[in-house]
């Protein structure tokens, strides 16, 4: 199997994921007989274009002896959990998996600053003064009852 031919079996497969979602596939690298892509998921809008956050799933293509024998194997982000087309999960449900995984992203995202140094140089209080946004605004030393 080329490459172009296995990029258009995994785009075949994840365009009927969702009609929210846009996705692009990607070719990861060859191993073997094992072929992998990795496709990106994400919601631009007309009021954001750049998405806020992308969802990646990691696709395995392993080749078998016949020209059209092969096995798909799929995992989103980091979770170790390997899916099939033809088990463990309903095609119903890929899209509900994207947006838990984005929910997961942004919730993360609000927790911690991921911002830069030179993002954290320009935070100013109304004195001008530096603001650390890793510190929590919240003072214990002014709680009086604990």
């Amino acid at each position: 199997m080329r490459e172009d031919e296995g990029k258009a079996i995994v785009k075949n497969i994840v365009d009927s994921w969702s009609r929210v979602y846009i996705n692009q596939v990607f070719f990861g690298q060859e191993y073997g007989n094992v072929l992998q892509y990795y496709v990106e998921f994400s919601k631009p809008d007309k009021l954001r274009p750049i998405p806020e956050g992308t969802v990646k799933v990691y696709f395995d293509i392993t080749m078998g002896d016949g020209p059209d024998e092969y096995d798909i194997e799929f995992n989103f982000e980091n979770e170790s959990l390997k899916h099939r087309l033809d088990s463990t999960m309903r095609e119903a449900k890929f899209q509900s998996w994207i947006d838990r995984v984005l929910e997961n992203k942004h919730k993360i995202k609000q927790l911690l600053h991921l911002g830069t140094e030179f993002e954290y140089t320009r935070n100013v209080d109304k004195k001008a003064q530096p603001v650390d946004p890793f510190v929590p605004k919240f003072d214990i030393m002014k709680a009086k009852d604990l």
